[in-house]
């Protein structure tokens, strides 16, 4: 949800008026209004937002089995499927964690440099990238490396924001929309109006349920005003640290993975 000192999430109904120009001088004027406050000490504080998982069956958390194939709202504790969000920015994000923790011993926010005073390098130099650490590398035999990466997608949800998490075999599905729907004619991710909605699949010993984008271009006027948003929101969200960790909300897909690694998100 946005802060006091932030807009509200623009309602569908009342972009369509707002123009290009109002919504970029909204936002100039409203982050000026703070410049020269003194601290309050909760500038180093990391934002968070709350996060919405796809919920595998092999999932920890109670419920997980009756809601397979479900998308789970953190804060509201609500299930939904299908979820429809507008899609604002995304970052690409890793985490490392220990068996049996759920809290990561190394993370990055950007996938590139892991974040400062992370517990696994307590008692030793940590890398100067991730592609440097020994927890990114791939075995030669295909198996994934032990730090997983994910994209981390901000949306409007239901008027608010929550960090949607993509991982495993739901980043083949969202990087074939980026390609298809948005790089191809060359439109930013606020562009479209999307319904996120599971498939079953299953092959011997294992099943999981995979994401599927259904894409709606919106109004030109409307996706101005969700830009404008971003403005606000951009900083927080590339500092905002990731959720727990459960073994179940994604199912790993080594083949999935490969198969895109060459494709870039923007």
């Amino acid at each position: 949800m946005a802060s006091n000192n932030t807009p509200a999430v623009i309602e569908p109904k009342e972009t369509a008026a707002l123009a290009s120009d109002e919504a970029t001088q909204k936002s100039s004027t409203a982050v000026s209004v703070w410049e020269g406050f003194e601290s309050d000490g909760t500038e180093d504080v990391a934002p968070s937002f709350p996060y919405i998982k796809l919920v595998q069956a092999t999932s920890s958390m109670e419920g997980a089995s009756k809601h397979a194939g479900d998308f789970w709202r953190s804060d509201t504790e609500t299930y939904h499927n299908p979820l429809d969000v507008v899609a604002l920015f995304q970052k690409q994000t890793r985490a490392f964690f220990k068996e049996g923790e759920n809290q990561p011993a190394c993370r990055s926010n950007d996938g590139i440099t892991p974040a400062p005073n992370q517990p696994l390098w307590e008692n030793m130099a940590a890398p100067a990238s991730c592609a440097d650490c020994p927890f990114s590398v791939w075995g030669e035999d295909g198996t994934p490396s032990e730090c997983s990466k994910s994209t981390v997608v901000l949306v409007e949800h239901e008027g608010e924001l929550a960090q949607l998490r993509l991982s495993g075999t739901s980043i083949g599905p969202w990087r074939r929309f980026i390609a298809s729907k948005l790089k191809s004619k060359k439109l930013p991710l606020c562009s479209q109006r999307l319904s996120l909605t599971t498939v079953e699949k299953s092959k011997p010993g294992k099943k999981w349920f995979e994401l599927m984008v259904d894409a709606e271009r919106m109004p030109d006027a409307e996706a101005r005003a969700y830009n404008a948003i971003i403005a606000y929101e951009r900083g927080r969200f590339e500092r905002a640290t990731d959720e727990p960790h459960d073994d179940g909300w994604e199912t790993p897909d080594q083949a999935v993975e490969a198969k895109f690694v060459g494709v870039e998100d923007d």
